[in-house]
């Protein structure tokens, strides 16, 4: 990294300090002193969903399962339960089998290494890292869309909104200016910048604090949100919505109560989301055989299902 680089960006830091002192998002598990199984819960509902739904979700599912021990011996239909609302079961499932890893490998403790923490299911990199700063105040770089966002521009100018650096390359800039003494701020501080001033689409550069430190101050005012490349996605599409959502839904509603038939699921889906009984019948099929297979939910004798 060039040396006036680096002093830029270390007094961009600074700066952006100061200005998250007066400004942090508030949120219930910002703590001076964080559970590190609590941050491994909330960046495990954080990997695809938003942090102001986190707020709503993490103490419910708290309150259900206090320990790792007590998530660790819970049901997995329980745990299933615990996390609706907050989409993409299997994230639940990897917390669920984590939970079990931690109890039998680490006598319950949270592991504080990033090896061991990858061994976890469902724990990449991103997340790993987060835990070590977060939880143990380690000095490591760990890299979301919002810091990748924030160090791209203010590392160049870019020239649509669109634009990031590759991860990597991120991680190097970030690595490179990390504070000694309040990693775990600033690490809250760029993703608070990403999360409201520096943000994908209109980022409001006129009232960032590091407008004069940016190369890419100028994306406001030239309204570069038209040339947003858009991402083309491979997920089918059933009567209007992605087969994730109804994912969801059939699993809520058989979560709801027991030994759902597949005719009452059929009827609940037409009658709820006004769709034909055939094409009802078409996408609980699809869903219902998905769900049975990859295990969150079981058939009994009697025809009926479950969660599994």
């Amino acid at each position: 990294m060039r040396e006036s680089l680096r002093a830029r960006l270390i007094l961009a830091q600074k700066t952006l300090l100061r200005w998250h002192r007066r400004n942090a998002r508030v949120f219930s598990w910002r703590h001076t002193i964080r559970n590190p199984y609590e941050v491994l819960i909330c960046e495990t509902m954080g990997q695809q969903t938003q942090a102001s739904r986190i707020e709503l979700f993490l103490n419910r599912f708290l309150q259900v399962f206090p320990t790792v021990e007590i998530l660790a011996e819970a049901k997995q239909s329980d745990v299933i339960r615990a996390w609706q609302g907050l989409g993409y079961n299997r994230r639940a499932l990897n917390l669920h089998k984590a939970a079990q890893t931690i109890v039998r490998l680490y006598d319950a403790i949270i592991p504080n290494t990033e090896k061991n923490l990858l061994a976890l299911p469902g724990v990449g990199p991103y997340t790993a890292r987060a835990i070590l700063v977060f939880a143990f105040k380690k000095q490591v770089s760990a890299v979301d869309v919002n810091v990748s966002r924030v160090l791209t521009r203010l590392s160049k100018k870019v020239k649509t909104t669109s634009e990031i650096l590759a991860t990597e390359k991120v991680q190097t800039i970030n690595i490179a200016i990390l504070p000694k003494r309040n990693n775990r701020e600033w690490h809250e501080a760029l993703m608070d910048l990403g999360a409201t001033i520096c943000i994908k689409r209109n980022p409001k550069c006129s009232i960032c604090p590091l407008n004069t430190l940016c190369p890419s101050s100028s994306l406001e005012s030239k309204k570069s949100a038209s040339a947003v490349i858009k991402k083309t996605s491979t997920e089918k599409i059933y009567f209007g919505q992605p087969k994730r959502i109804w994912r969801g839904r059939i699993l809520a509603f058989i979560a709801s109560t027991k030994k759902k038939t597949f005719d009452t699921i059929c009827e609940f889906t037409a009658k709820e989301y006004m769709l034909e009984r055939s094409d009802a019948s078409s996408i609980c099929t699809v869903v219902i055989k998905e769900l049975t297979g990859e295990g969150f939910i079981t058939k009994r004798a009697d025809g009926s299902y479950e969660l599994a």
